[in-house]
């Protein structure tokens, strides 16, 4: 039984000279592949600010709103499937790995799990192709087709990501995700240059990134997948469930405030989801701080439970958290006093909104980023199917306030987005606080009081 004690500890003069006081702490408590995974989301965040901006200018916000809409749909979609097939593969190979034994077996299985649930989602769109293209994307047949085509991509690109994070490749890693982004900010200008003004070819560079990031990262990774023992599906498929519908409901947590706008919004109003995207786009800036730290962070929190290094995992999260807590603060502060003036800046007078909408949707970017952290803890800690259901809470919150609330647009649809983080961030820390209160595995200490302590001894 996984025992978890708060141990006391000073630090020795070694110890301050290693860890260079709090930086250095921090520094220890991110997951090792962290810094070129962080490379790479860089180069990744600033391409799709650079995509998004030069396509809002170049089409307007009428013509803009179909490709925001595709934008949430894809990142609803895609990730929600395949993300889950990425961390188990990634989880499943580190294993393999440490054992000296080779993972193509695996990653077969996960390819076929992977072939299967892009089938489903293929075979549910082509039958649902009109209703869909007509009440989503404006009519647009091609945005559609887009959004299919970079489903298959995202099926594609996690499956690789999670044999490349579960072999320790983390500069192809970080490579991938630069280069899907690069690949369409390119194209992107290159449409623009050429006076392309429909929506059509700037949602296909966006379907199409995900093979171009493959492109860009696969070559010369030689000897990346060794055969091996054969793979039982359970090796890959046995919390996959509890993963999956987590992680599709945190994406519906994350995005279904533009899918709302576009679908609550009358004929006069079809140009709003695009202006909305915009604001979340600003409010979601401290959200790249974490993508930095999450592709890597499973991993290590799962070794320091397995390891018992108890003491580690309660000072490497704590930390985690208050550094995740001081970025939401600082962008929930920047979006209400300056929001506004960044989004006309970014996007054109056009977009223009009121700095409450920008600082009602920072409140709940910074929501989601902490639970999903401690989401990741919970995953850790074997709550697979109880942080699904706090994410589920999230869903349900959101579902609720917006219809309930009927005073405007925007705002039912921002508040929305704000209780949904901050109900499923609340359903998180419950699920945290007992789990280790003495639930199956785990007893002692409760970790979670030690996480909200204010006190950053080590």
């Amino acid at each position: 039984m996984l025992k978890l004690r708060r141990i006391p500890t000073a630090p020795s003069s070694d110890d301050r000279l290693t860890n260079a006081g709090l930086v250095g702490r921090v520094r220890d408590a991110l997951p090792p592949g962290t810094a070129p995974v962080a490379i790479g989301v860089v180069v990744s965040g600033l391409s799709a600010y650079g995509f998004f901006v030069v396509s809002a200018r170049t089409l307007g916000a009428t013509e803009y709103a179909p490709l925001s809409v595709l934008w949430a749909a894809l990142f609803l979609v895609g990730p929600g499937l395949f993300l889950p097939v990425e961390q188990e593969v990634s989880r499943a190979l580190a294993g393999r790995r440490a054992r000296a034994q080779g993972g193509a077996p695996v990653v077969r299985r996960a390819g076929a799990l992977g072939a299967a649930l892009l089938s489903v989602v293929a075979l549910a769109t082509i039958a649902a192709w009109r209703p869909v293209a007509d009440r989503l994307f404006s009519g647009e047949s091609v945005v559609l087709a887009a959004w299919l085509l970079g489903i298959a991509g995202y099926c594609a690109s996690h499956l690789v990501r999670g044999a490349m994070s579960g072999m320790g490749k983390f500069g192809a890693y970080s490579r991938q995700l630069g280069g899907e982004a690069v690949a369409r900010f390119i194209i992107c200008v290159a449409l623009a240059l050429a006076g392309a003004a429909h929506v059509g070819p700037y949602a296909l560079a966006v379907g199409a990134a995900p093979f171009l990031g493959l492109l860009v990262s696969l070559p010369g990774q030689r000897g990346l997948i060794t055969d091996g023992p054969p793979a039982p599906w359970a090796e890959i498929s046995a919390s996959l469930g509890a993963l999956l519908a987590g992680s599709i409901l945190s994406m519906a947590v994350a995005n279904l405030g533009p899918l709302f706008i576009r679908l609550l919004a009358s004929p006069s109003e079809e140009a709003e989801a695009g202006r909305f995207l915009a604001a979340l786009l600003v409010a979601r800036i401290p959200l790249f701080l974490f993508q930095a730290v999450q592709s890597a962070l499973l991993p290590k929190l799962a070794s320091l439970v397995s390891e018992g290094r108890t003491s580690e995992f309660r000072r490497g999260f704590r930390l985690l958290i208050w550094f995740l807590s001081a970025a939401a603060l600082v962008g929930i502060a920047g979006a209400f006093t300056v929001g506004s003036d960044v989004v006309r800046i970014m996007f054109g007078r056009d977009f223009a909104l009121g700095s409450r909408t920008a600082g009602m949707l920072a409140i709940g970017a910074g929501g989601f980023m902490i639970a999903s952290a401690i989401a990741q803890a919970n995953i850790a800690l074997g709550a697979q199917a109880r942080q699904a259901w706090a994410w589920a809470a999230g869903v349900l919150t959101f579902l609720i306030v917006v219809g309930l609330e009927r005073n405007g647009l925007y705002w039912r649809v921002e508040l929305a987005s704000a209780a949904s983080s901050l109900a499923a961030l609340a359903a998180q820390a419950v699920v945290l606080a007992g789990r280790l209160r003495g639930d199956a595995s785990i007893d002692g200490a409760n970790l979670f009081e030690a996480i909200t302590d204010l006190s950053l001894e080590p």
